[in-house]
Formats: structure tokens, C-alpha cells, sequence
């Protein structure tokens, strides 16, 4: 799967307005898991 970087910027600015699990329109959900995997394997984490 090719990395979609305009979903990887959505999934992280849901991340910091606590809307983790908020679905994403136009996107399929394994292509939304797929990209937050990759977040969590580059130990991303939520600013504080």
C-alpha cells in the first residue's frame, strides 16, 4: 500500500483534538489502519 501523507496529516491532527477513532471520508478503513500502524512504528505520540 503507498503512503497517502494527506491522510497521515488528518489521523494526527485527529490525535490532537482527541478524535482518534474518528472515521475518515474517502478513505477505506484498512487504508486508515495501514497508515496509523505506520504512525505508531515511528513511536509517534500525541504532543503535550
Amino acid at each position: 500500500m503507498k503512503r497517502d501523507m494527506e491522510l497521515i496529516k488528518i489521523i494526527m491532527l485527529n490525535i490532537e483534538n482527541d478524535q482518534p477513532n474518528l472515521a475518515i471520508q474517502g478513505y477505506e478503513e484498512k487504508n486508515i489502519l495501514f497508515h496509523k500502524k505506520l504512525l505508531i512504528d515511528v513511536r509517534y505520540t500525541q504532543p503535550k
